[in-house]
């Protein structure tokens, strides 16, 4: 059912715009193709074990017992690696900044240039409450627009959004009127003088801040998913033990009752 779930949650996503990831996505950053994935595996795993199990099949039982255990292998590395990351401040400032930076700035510099692209960065810096990507400037990640070349303050640049940013980067009130012009003239000025009325810091210091909001969720989840995991191994295991000493009770059975059959056959004549 999980898998299932999954697979249609990745369909939904290729076709809602609102989902949209950059063709130069990194594999293991588009969330579509996990779901996929991720979703197929789980369907072909559980019907192994599912058959195998109605079936008594040893060869299925001991596939699905194999597979499941490899993955269970991999979600511990796995696991072990995103702990190191978040835990030690070195390996999670590298991870921030080496993929998701690459794939934001390249997004910014296309921002303009196609709309999937403009709702993906707008949908990132209204969620995470943030302005750019911030790299190597944290607190001013909203300077990061001067590399989109609608966006920059070159004077070269004839763009009515000249030092501006887009309106994902503002901040409304409750009951404020939405201002689409909110973002113009502000990737020139000082810090201090546009923090209230942009959000200055980068979308690398929200993605952070939002792990860091529900680093206790996802791993209650994650912990569950391998327990469950790790119950359907050791119940494939223990089947498989049972129907083998099932197969040598019965195959025993047999030869006992063959033996005795020779040594009637051979008392009558």
């Amino acid at each position: 059912v999980i898998s299932v779930v999954a697979i249609g949650l990745g369909v939904w996503m290729e076709m809602e715009s609102t989902f949209f990831v950059p063709t130069d996505t990194d594999f293991y950053l588009d969330l579509r193709k996990l779901m996929f994935i991720g979703g197929g595996i789980t369907f072909v795993v559980a019907f192994l074990g599912c058959i195998g199990a109605l079936r008594e099949n040893l060869i299925l039982l001991q596939v699905f017992f194999y597979v499941l255990t490899l993955i269970l292998l991999g979600e511990v590395c796995l696991s072990t690696a995103v702990f190191i990351i978040y835990t030690v401040p070195e390996a999670k400032d590298n991870f921030l900044r080496s993929q998701p930076e690459k794939l934001l700035t390249t997004a910014i510099q296309r921002y303009m240039d196609d709309e999937p692209t403009m709702m993906w960065v707008d949908k990132i810096q209204s969620d995470f409450k943030c302005c750019g990507v911030g790299g190597h400037t944290e607190e001013e990640g909203f300077r990061d627009w001067q590399n989109n070349q609608y966006y920059n303050c070159s004077k070269t640049n004839r763009s009515v959004y000249r030092c501006a940013v887009p309106k994902s980067c503002c901040i409304f009130k409750k009951g404020d009127r939405v201002n689409t012009m909110c973002g113009f003239d502000m990737t020139d000025k000082p810090m201090v003088e546009v923090r209230d009325f942009i959000y200055t810091r980068g979308c690398i210091v929200g993605f952070g801040e939002w792990l860091g909001k529900y680093h206790n969720l996802i791993i209650i989840s994650s912990i569950s998913i391998m327990i469950m995991q790790f119950l359907a191994v050791v119940s494939a295991k223990m089947m498989t033990g049972r129907i083998r000493k099932q197969r040598s009770r019965w195959q025993l059975l047999q030869r006992s009752l063959s033996s005795g059959s020779d040594v009637f056959a051979s008392q009558t004549l």
